[in-house]
C-alpha cells in the first residue's frame, strides 16, 4: 500500500488536462450547435480510491440536461491496470505493447482522466506522468489525437 499517494501530483488535474476538458468542450459546441454549457464545478475535495479531483461541466441540449464528469487517476505500484483498461490501452498503443502485462514491466503509473456521462457510460484517455516528463508531452499529444472518437463517443451516448 502506497500511503502517501495523496500527494501525488498526478492525481490532480493540471493545465494540459483542463485543455483536453475545454477542448471537448469546445467539439461537442461545434458538432451540436445546440448544446449550451452551464456551468462547471470543480471538486478538490472528493476522495475516490484513485482519484482526489473531479470537474463536472453541466450541458443543455434543448430541454434536456446532461453533464460529463472528468475523473483524474493515477495508478501506480499496481500488479494489473485492468480497470482502468482503455487508459492501459492508451499506454500500450504509446509503448508499443501488445498486452498490459507488457506494459506493467514498463512502466509503474498509468494516468488518465475517465469521462463519464450522467454516471453512466464511460471511456478514459490516458495521459503523460509528471513522473516521466521524457514522455510527458508526447502522451498528452496522443491524447489530443483522441479527442475526436472522445467528442462523438459523447454526441451518441448524451441521447441514450
Amino acid at each position: 500500500m502506497n500511503f502517501f499517494s495523496e500527494f501525488d501530483p498526478d492525481k490532480k488535474f493540471n493545465d494540459s488536462d483542463k485543455d483536453l476538458i475545454n477542448s471537448i468542450s469546445e467539439g461537442l459546441f461545434k458538432s451540436d450547435p445546440e448544446i449550451r454549457l452551464i456551468k462547471q464545478d470543480h471538486d478538490t475535495g472528493v476522495r475516490g480510491d484513485n482519484y482526489n479531483q473531479r470537474i463536472v461541466s453541466f450541458f443543455k441540449k434543448g430541454e434536456e440536461d446532461f453533464y460529463l464528469e472528468f475523473l483524474k487517476i493515477s495508478e501506480s505500484k499496481k500488479k494489473d491496470f485492468s480497470h482502468t483498461h482503455e487508459m492501459a490501452s492508451d499506454y500500450c498503443q504509446f509503448y508499443g505493447c501488445e498486452t498490459v502485462r507488457e506494459l506493467e514491466k514498463k512502466v509503474k503509473k498509468v494516468v488518465g482522466i475517465i469521462i463519464n456521462i450522467n454516471r453512466s457510460y464511460g471511456t478514459s484517455l490516458g495521459v503523460g506522468s509528471g513522473d516521466d516528463l521524457s514522455n510527458y508531452s508526447k502522451l498528452y499529444n496522443q491524447a489530443i489525437t483522441q479527442l475526436p472518437i472522445i467528442i462523438k463517443w459523447v454526441i451518441k451516448n448524451i441521447n441514450k
